[in-house]
């Protein structure tokens, strides 16, 4: 089994699983996904594949990607407070800490 990264940008939402199923819907009726469009671009940019929904809903969709999924948002499902398959959770505390902590760089004159 194989996977490939996606990533997407969107307005801030206060409640994450409403941005994220807003965020499904969207790409859903741009037809942003397998089997609807072979080929996408990461992020999705006003240049991007916009063939409409090829499906009646989004659960369609997600069953017409079969097993491989549809290397969109729409594998992704829900929110979840662990890491578990087909949803979308938070980076650990320790992760954020160090990614966001600001690098030292030597003073020069």
């Amino acid at each position: 089994m194989g996977s490939q990264p996606y990533y997407y940008f969107c307005e801030f939402q206060e409640d994450a699983d409403i941005a994220l199923q807003q965020l499904r819907q969207h790409e859903f009726e741009q037809g942003r996904y397998y089997p609807a469009a072979t080929h996408l671009d990461f992020p999705p940019n006003p240049a991007s594949v916009d063939c409409g929904a090829q499906h009646s809903s989004v659960e369609e969709a997600f069953k017409a990607g079969g097993p491989e999924g549809t290397g969109s948002i729409l594998d992704i499902q829900r929110i979840s407070t662990t890491p578990e398959q087909m949803t979308s959770s938070p980076l650990p505390t320790e992760f954020l800490l160090r990614f966001l902590k600001p690098k030292r760089r030597p003073v020069t004159w």
